[in-house]
């Protein structure tokens, strides 16, 4: 049973804008995308890292104070086997930065729903959310929308619940058994953390989860 709001946001946004706008066979992910993108639209992306075949990028948010964050880079592993991790939130602590604990609490065809916690640094409390991953693919290519579900239960005593996180990967096979990654987010870490410390974060956190994924799979 859900505590407090619908556990499919997106799914049921998405089917009604398509259905009234008769683009009942447009990709739902694509259409999300785009709102994603159009969601995000403020500062031009500015690169703040390029380090080990790993570019970072940030920028503002109009409306907030908060940061998105872009990582792009490309891995010596084919597409499937990129996929396979990412449908895999067990193993999310093998390779994501300061992860706690991460562990499925359904999945649905293509959409995997999993609960994530995240070290802070002290004093700060740990953050936690549930996650909704909707996979879809095309030739070539897998699109994965990434939402928080911060109602789907309640808040756990001694942790902080993240009030919003939206964002996606797009993975693209280039040949050759490589795969080429976007994984662009928007998060809200929710508590008191002032928002340059939460931006600080927005360099690192991709960084390190690109380059994790990548030593996982190379």
């Amino acid at each position: 049973m859900l505590y407090g709001s619908t556990m499919l946001p997106f799914s049921r946004f998405t089917k009604i804008k398509a259905k009234k706008s008769g683009l009942g066979k447009v990709s739902l992910t694509a259409l999300f995308v785009l709102m994603l993108h159009l969601g995000l639209q403020g500062q031009a992306w500015e690169l703040k890292k390029s380090e080990s075949g790993i570019k970072v990028y940030t920028r503002d948010v109009k409306g907030s104070d908060l940061d998105a964050f872009k990582g792009i880079c490309t891995i010596d592993a084919p597409l499937e086997e990129v996929v396979k991790r990412l449908k895999d939130p067990n193993s999310f602590c093998d390779w994501m930065p300061r992860c706690a604990q991460s562990k499925v609490i359904k999945i649905q065809g293509e959409d995997i729903y999993y609960y994530y916690e995240s070290e802070a640094p002290f004093p700060l409390d740990n953050r936690d959310c549930y996650y909704h991953y909707r996979f879809e693919a095309a030739p070539k290519r897998m699109s994965i929308f990434i939402g928080g579900i911060p109602d789907y239960a309640p808040p756990q005593e001694g942790k902080v619940r993240i009030p919003m996180v939206k964002g996606y990967w797009l993975l693209e096979d280039i040949g050759n058994g490589r795969t080429q990654i976007v994984y662009e987010v928007q998060a809200n870490p929710g508590g008191s953390i002032p928002a340059w410390l939460a931006n600080a974060g927005s360099v690192d956190l991709p960084f390190n989860t690109l380059y994790n994924l990548r030593e996982q799979l190379n």
